[in-house]
């Protein structure tokens, strides 16, 4: 029988580790049949990882994701929303709170936390003071 170095034996868990575990069919099943869009950075990254270290895994690595569709983002995940502060209700915006927070907010909840328009840094300043 033949026996392996365990130095190769490592080399090659690690190849087949990283080239799953790089892999976005298993990471996010949810976006398989995905056919154009934005690539997610990490799944690249992951399968470049994979194609870096141990070429052929990063190859199919690579193809699956792509043919799979599980490189992409999702539709929509962008989640920028442009507006004029000014021309927004309170009621449509506790409506746009809501849904980006995916639970009911209200302007006129007690425990709502008011912090003064200041600049970026002040504002930044302020908002550690508060717990998470």
């Amino acid at each position: 029988m033949l026996r392996c170095p365990p130095l190769l034996n490592l080399c090659l868990c690690a190849g087949v580790s990283l080239s799953l575990g790089g892999c976005g069919t298993l990471l996010h099943p949810e976006r398989q049949g995905q056919s154009n869009g934005q690539l997610d950075p990490a799944i690249v990254l992951l399968d470049a990882l994979g194609l870096v270290l141990f070429v052929i895994p990063g190859i199919v690595a690579f193809g699956i994701d792509f043919h799979n569709g599980t490189i992409y983002l999702p539709a929509g995940s962008d989640n920028v929303r442009h507006f004029q502060p000014d021309a927004l209700s309170e009621a449509q915006l506790d409506a746009l709170l809501s849904d980006q927070l995916g639970q009911p907010i209200s302007l006129h909840d007690p425990a709502l936390v008011r912090l003064p328009q200041t600049n970026l840094q002040q504002l930044r300043q302020q908002v550690q003071r508060y717990p998470r």
